[in-house]
């Protein structure tokens, strides 16, 4: 199917409706009629108002009008939110390749770029298994989004991907900003998902610098967060990382029985990658903490 116009998909949706144009509350049906053969375009109140005629909303409304897809740049956004693990590298380079075409032809859109600078940082991270990476493109975003004083969403999901290459103190100092943001966005579409993976991602940056002090309070939220929102693959991540400190602390055994069992669980799930994973991250971290 291809897009319509905005004028075009209102009409569509009102016809499909059986809708006639006198019956809209919102505007006048000469308004209205000049709208949808496209002589007018409405003001985002007029539109805001004929959203609530159709019963509609602006994101179903895009839907719609793209022939019930997303467009090009909703998909890009959604698949990299669903690149959730390292392990799909054929996934990752995919998507990679698809950013970067867009980008040729949309070279002014700041968020598809702040994805791609992410997608650097992050296969940085995992060839060097390591944090301590050079990113010249993540301090100039974090420039930018500094010099804010609120944060709006987007800035809020780009920093909680890159604080990662910053040197400690400035990394802490945007966790806690970033966390400050969420809580203003608590109510803000699905963002509990997201929260947790940053509550997580957070715990398992300080274990990897052994500040298990601050790890532990954020990735007991993040278990918490994941239970409520019956998220298990994010409750397991935290039981992990949860377990390496558990280790360090000196409860080896405590530690030990929740890797059997989280991995008990995957083999029963059939997530073997993710299985996998786990024991080879955890052994690694025991060859490096033995009892």
């Amino acid at each position: 199917m291809t897009s319509k116009n905005v004028g075009e998909t209102i009409k569509a949706i009102r016809k499909n409706k059986q809708m006639k144009q006198t019956e809209f509350s919102s505007v006048k049906q000469g308004t209205l009629a000049n709208i949808e053969s496209s002589k007018r375009i409405p003001y985002y109140t007029t539109f805001e108002s004929i959203l609530l005629d159709i019963d509609m909303t602006a994101y179903e409304f895009n839907y719609v009008q793209n022939g019930f897809h997303l467009s090009e740049r909703e998909q890009l956004i959604q698949d990299f939110i669903k690149c959730k693990h390292s392990l799909y590298s054929n996934q990752i380079n995919t998507l990679q390749n698809q950013i970067e075409a867009y980008l040729v032809k949309n070279p002014e859109d700041t968020h598809i770029e702040n994805l791609l600078v992410i997608m650097h940082v992050y296969q940085k991270i995992n060839k060097e298994q390591t944090y301590h990476i050079d990113s010249p493109e993540s301090k100039k975003i974090w420039e930018r989004i500094d010099s804010q004083e609120v944060w709006y969403y987007n800035d809020i999901f780009t920093m909680s991907r890159l604080f990662y290459v910053f040197p400690m103190p400035l990394a802490k100092r945007i966790i806690k900003k970033v966390l400050e943001h969420y809580e203003v966005y608590d109510n803000y579409q699905n963002i509990t998902a997201s929260k947790i993976a940053f509550l997580l991602n957070s715990g398992k940056f300080f274990n990897f610098h052994k500040l298990y002090t601050e790890a532990h309070p954020l990735l007991q939220e993040a278990k918490r967060l994941a239970y409520e929102e019956e998220l298990p693959m994010l409750e397991f991540a935290a039981d992990y990382a949860l377990a390496v400190i558990a280790h360090v602390n000196g409860n080896c055994e405590l530690a030990q029985n929740e890797i059997d069992r989280v991995c008990t669980v995957l083999t029963m799930i059939n997530r073997p990658l993710l299985e996998n994973d786990i024991r080879r991250d955890w052994n690694l971290f025991l060859a490096g903490h033995p009892n």
